[in-house]
């Protein structure tokens, strides 16, 4: 193990092998309890070699190898939960469910969280960071630690930044939610179960379960379903089952219900609950396999 350059003062980074069971190349911050976030990571074979061992995916379509080039640094910015036949959004890592995919942009530092059975569609995102709105101005050399350095080269030595959190509350996507194409999502929103969110639309507010909403900002536009038969949906959990385990009839709802409301009261349907990849942690404990 070696010591090298650190971005940061107050983290000591560490290069080389084995680190905590880590292949060659890997960079981390740690701290007495276990590895703090954000953590920093050279993109290395046997990440792409893990991923295939596991059935999930570094991006929408369902790629394992190539999506990051070897030798990159990456960075997770916070706990990244991954489901099987989960797909990422393409070299990044936030937490996705089952049988969700993303197109869209949402970046790792965003640590949204979306459910299972999720269809993301191209260039829809989170909104970026945000700036100080109650500052003298909301430039970014009020906060940026480089401006301390700018300061320097100009005779300042004594300006110090002061700290401010770019970055709001992650969106939460619960299950069965489509985002359409460019849509925009303001940090810390939550969109319930079953929503479908239009094209290009700016959502600024929580989304009730099985409401459609679109437009800038957005709005509802409708329900659905009934709200009898979203109640039902939404008391079935059926996102809960893998679905090879479900009753079928997905274009006809109410057989589906109750088809599966037979199969809950006669306990002949168990929830899936497979093995969840906790990606931080997986991958610094990543050891590459002898050829």
């Amino acid at each position: 193990m070696r010591r090298v350059a650190s971005p940061d003062p107050d983290r000591v980074w560490l290069e080389g092998e084995h680190v905590l069971g880590g292949p060659s190349g890997l960079i981390l911050s740690l701290r007495e309890s276990g590895v703090e976030f954000p953590v920093y990571l050279r993109w290395s074979e046997a990440y792409e070699q893990f991923a295939e061992q596991v059935p999930f995916y570094y991006s929408s379509d369902r790629r394992t190898r190539g999506v990051i080039p070897v030798g990159t640094q990456i960075v997770i910015y916070g706990p990244a939960i991954v489901e099987p036949e989960s797909c990422l959004p393409a070299g990044e890592f936030i937490s996705v469910g089952a049988y969700s995919y993303c197109h869209g942009a949402f970046r790792s530092h965003s640590q949204a969280k979306i459910g299972r059975y999720c269809s993301i569609a191209g260039y829809a995102r989170p909104f970026g960071p945000v700036h100080p709105m109650d500052r003298v101005t909301t430039s970014t050399v009020t906060y940026d630690p480089g401006a301390a350095d700018t300061a320097r080269r100009y005779g300042r030595d004594d300006f110090q930044p002061i700290p401010f959190n770019q970055f709001e509350a992650p969106v939460e996507v619960a299950n069965d939610v489509w985002i359409g194409e460019g849509a925009m999502i303001r940090g810390g929103v939550k969109i319930g179960n079953g929503a479908v969110i239009g094209a290009g639309s700016i959502v600024t507010r929580d989304v009730e379960p099985y409401t459609i909403v679109a437009g800038v900002p957005a709005r509802p536009i409708r329900k659905r379903f009934p709200d009898e038969i979203a109640g039902r949906l939404l008391r079935s959990g059926w996102w809960r089952y893998n679905f090879m385990d479900l009753p079928g009839f997905y274009d006809e709802p109410v057989r589906f219900l109750d088809a599966l409301e037979r199969l809950q009261d006669a306990g002949r349907i168990t929830p899936w609950e497979p093995q969840q990849i906790e990606l931080a942690h997986a991958l610094l404990h990543c050891i590459p396999t002898e050829d």
